[in-house]
């Protein structure tokens, strides 16, 4: 098996994939490791592992990686959906 850094993974990712085609365990390290950078979305990450998004967020959460990173967009929907309820009580 080829090594490859964390900056060459992050300069040309499909290089490293292309050498882990066969692999999935490798796939999955590098869909990881992408998306722990924030160099990569969750649902792109996904992708590359060749795993469904809910199997993939369950695995990155159990590595203590979060699903939710921007904690001010969730303040927002929260603060969203408070005012629609409320609005529903008026129909």
């Amino acid at each position: 098996m080829k090594a490859v850094s964390v900056r060459q993974l992050k300069s040309n990712p499909s290089a490293a994939l292309r050498d882990a085609r066969d692999q999935p365990a490798v796939r999955l390290a590098l869909a990881t490791a992408l998306y722990k950078d924030a160099s990569m979305s969750l649902g792109s990450a996904a992708r590359l592992s060749g795993r469904p998004l809910a199997e993939f967020m369950s695995h990155v959460s159990r590595l203590g990686i979060p699903v939710v990173r921007e904690a001010d967009a969730i303040r927002e929907d929260v603060a969203t959906l408070d005012r629609w309820m409320a609005e529903g009580d008026d129909l």
